[in-house]
């Protein structure tokens, strides 16, 4: 019987370290509340895209280029014809003068795809991201933001599309944190959602279920209530489901774009690593468009 109980402790010590690693990991126990899945989630019935900036990702072999198409925006974008993806593309993959600018590059680091940089336009890197394949976080994409003072967006003086009411005040948008880290994780069957929480509010891009080549951002709010809801902040277009080129637009007085961006982009990815598509894009079958490497 002494031997009995003499084996036993080291067996809890075990158990312990175990638990404390899960912790570390930020892993669920039995006694962590499990996030609403986001069809549980209603769409709150004030809720109406009024997006500020937009932005056109053009991809390119192992590189992406994040155009802005901003001035643009009020031929994009409206409430009643929704999201000008055919416009879009035209300003983008235009070879007239002036070619829209590019505000960030992303590029791939290695052969499987799960470590990505990304630099604005003065080469500067602003951030990474890293999504490990043999992890305790497999299908989990890290970003970390570097040097956020140092990047450079749009003017803040946005047109806005019309048929929106909006106060002529100062646009307040959110930014980035230097050091900070966002996780996106893969939420329900397919990765047809995936979601992130930043600066304490979780947000949700979602697959439209009848048309996999839009993808949507809610943020939720009231999360903290029995019934909590999301509104939209930001939406995306592509060409085919399997490309990763396409429009967004989104409100930075929600969400900050560069954080927009790359989680977008991380869905896109890991999509197409699940077999969504193929690595074909329309970027990659136009050999006339100028693509701009920091």
């Amino acid at each position: 019987m002494s031997s009995y109980f003499g084996n036993f402790q080291p067996v809890q010590k075990y158990s312990q370290t175990i638990l404390s690693q899960l912790n570390t990991f930020n892993i669920m126990t039995p006694s962590d509340p499990k996030p609403l899945s986001p069809t549980q989630i209603p769409i709150s019935i004030d809720s109406q895209l009024t997006p500020t900036k937009a932005y056109y990702l053009l991809h390119h072999k192992h590189t992406t280029s994040v155009l802005s198409l901003t001035p643009h925006l009020p031929t994009l974008y409206t409430p009643t014809e929704g999201l000008s993806l055919i416009a879009a593309s035209n300003l983008a993959t235009s070879s007239g003068e002036p070619f829209p600018p590019v505000l960030y590059t992303l590029k791939k680091e290695n052969l499987f795809g799960t470590h990505f940089t990304a630099k604005d336009d003065k080469g500067i890197e602003v951030a990474e991201w890293k999504s490990p394949i043999l992890s305790l976080h497999m299908g989990t994409t890290q970003i970390t933001f570097l040097h956020p003072d140092q990047h450079s967006d749009e003017s803040t003086l946005t047109p806005i599309p019309s048929g929106m009411q909006i106060e002529a005040t100062p646009t307040v948008e959110h930014h980035e944190v230097n050091g900070e880290m966002v996780q996106v994780r893969p939420v329900g069957v397919g990765r047809r959602a995936e979601d992130f929480v930043k600066d304490g509010m979780r947000y949700i891009w979602e697959v439209e279920r009848h048309k996999h080549e839009h993808k949507n951002l809610h943020k939720v709010i009231h999360a903290e209530s029995p019934t909590p809801s999301k509104i939209l902040i930001a939406s995306f277009a592509q060409p085919s489901p399997h490309s990763k080129d396409g429009l967004l637009v989104l409100d930075s007085r929600e969400l900050d774009p560069l954080t927009g961006i790359l989680t977008l982009c991380a869905m896109l990815e890991s999509r197409i690593a699940e077999g969504d598509g193929d690595e074909q894009s329309v970027g990659e079958r136009m050999s006339n468009v100028p693509v701009l490497m920091m």
